[in-house]
């Protein structure tokens, strides 16, 4: 699945469009690549870095593609990140990487109605920059 696939079904837009590919996704996990780090128009840089912290919103893009993929041609809900838990930041900056692709992935833990637990890591070459879990609430009957 390519970028115009995902964001068909999740509701990023414009250069907040972060991951390029899913490279492979089951009911239980997704693993996508994404090169915009290397972007110097990154939306997210501030004062032309990008912190190591936004590869969160890489994670948190994947989590999203995962529920949405799940449900298969359900209506899209409203889900929101509820909590983090036990995240580690192992990299300062994002944009020092290079040109290499980040590898980000996500594996759902639990899940009911209301929302999702997700273990997610976030790394470039063979290196981790941020790992931890993901608690998403999912509007009930909210398309």
């Amino acid at each position: 699945m390519v970028a115009h696939e995902i964001y068909r079904r999740i509701p990023h837009d414009g250069a907040m469009r972060l991951l390029d590919a899913v490279t492979d996704w089951d009911d239980t996990m997704i693993e996508c690549a994404a090169g915009s780090h290397a972007d110097p128009e990154h939306p997210l840089r501030w004062l032309g870095r990008l912190a190591g912290v936004h590869a969160i919103e890489y994670a948190a893009q994947a989590v999203a593609l995962h529920a949405s993929l799940v449900s298969g041609d359900a209506p899209l809900r409203r889900a929101y990140v509820a909590a983090f838990r036990r995240v580690d930041l192992l990299a300062e900056r994002l944009d020092t990487l290079g040109a290499a692709p980040l590898a980000v992935r996500a594996t759902l833990k639990a899940a009911q109605g209301g929302g999702a637990q997700y273990a997610f890591d976030v790394c470039c070459a063979a290196q981790t920059l941020t790992r931890g879990m993901m608690t998403v609430a999912i509007e009930r009957g909210v398309p």
